[in-house]
C-alpha cells in the first residue's frame, strides 16, 4: 500500500512545484511591467509631457503600490519610485512627499548599498552637511562616475569658505581637468546652472581662459 502511494506524493510534489514556478514566473513577468511602465513615466516627466496630468499621477502611484509589493522589489525598484515622486512635487502635481521619498531610497540602499546614485539622490533631501556623508558614499562606490564628480564640484565651491588651503587646490585641479573635457560639456552646464558655487568656478575658468557660455550672467550680474 505504502509502495503504491509513493507515486502519488511524486507527482503532487511536481504538481506543487509547477504552480510555484509559474506564480514566480508571473510575479516577474508583471514587476518587469510595472518597471518598464513607470521607466516610461520618469521619461514624460523629464520631457514635460502633456499627458502628465493627475490621472497619469494616479496610475503611476498605483503602479508604484503593486511594483512595492511584489516579491521581486528590490533596490532598483525602490529608487524608481523615489524618482517618480520627486518629479511629481517638482511639477506640483501632488504633495510633498519627501519623507516618504527618503523612505524608498533608504530602502533601495539597504538592498543594494554598494549603488553610487542612490546616495546622491538621498542627498538632495538632508541638509548641507549631512549631505556631504552622502556625497562621500557615493564617492567610495562610483568615485569616477560624472555624476559624483560634478556633485562634488558643487559640494565644494558652494562650501569654498569651510575648505583649507590643501581642500582647494585638489578641488579647483579636479573641477578644470573635468570641466575641460568636451564629454562633459552638458554636466558642467547644468552644474553651473544651479549651483551655488557657480560664480567661483565661473571666476576659475575665466582665470584659466576658458569661456562658458552660462558663466556671463554669473559673473556679470
Amino acid at each position: 500500500m505504502l509502495a503504491k502511494r509513493l507515486p502519488d506524493f511524486k507527482i503532487l510534489a511536481v504538481a506543487a512545484l509547477a504552480v510555484i514556478v509559474i506564480f514566480l514566473a508571473m510575479s516577474q513577468l508583471i514587476n518587469s511591467l510595472h518597471v518598464s511602465g513607470l521607466e516610461i513615466s520618469l521619461s514624460r516627466y523629464s520631457f514635460n509631457s502633456e499627458r502628465v496630468n493627475e490621472s497619469s499621477v494616479a496610475d503611476d502611484n498605483a503602479v508604484i503600490s503593486s511594483m512595492l509589493s511584489s516579491t521581486f522589489a528590490g533596490g532598483y525598484e525602490y529608487e524608481l519610485a523615489a524618482k517618480a515622486l520627486s518629479w511629481q512635487a517638482y511639477k506640483q502635481l501632488t504633495d510633498n512627499e519627501t519623507e516618504l521619498t527618503k523612505q524608498y531610497l533608504l530602502s533601495s540602499i539597504r538592498t543594494r548599498p554598494t549603488w553610487y546614485a542612490t546616495y546622491l539622490e538621498l542627498a538632495q533631501f538632508e541638509s548641507s552637511d549631512s549631505s556631504l556623508g552622502q556625497i562621500e558614499l557615493a564617492r567610495r562606490f562610483g568615485p569616477y562616475m560624472p555624476l559624483t564628480l560634478f556633485a562634488q564640484f558643487d559640494a565644494g565651491f558652494s562650501r569654498w569658505n569651510h575648505l583649507d588651503n590643501q581642500q582647494r587646490v585638489e578641488l579647483s585641479t579636479n573641477f578644470l581637468t573635468t570641466a575641460l573635457k568636451w564629454k562633459y560639456r552638458d554636466e558642467l552646464s547644468r552644474l553651473l546652472t544651479y549651483s551655488q558655487g557657480a560664480e567661483r568656478m565661473c571666476r576659475l575658468l575665466a582665470f584659466n581662459n576658458t569661456k562658458h557660455e552660462k558663466c556671463q550672467t554669473n559673473i556679470n550680474g
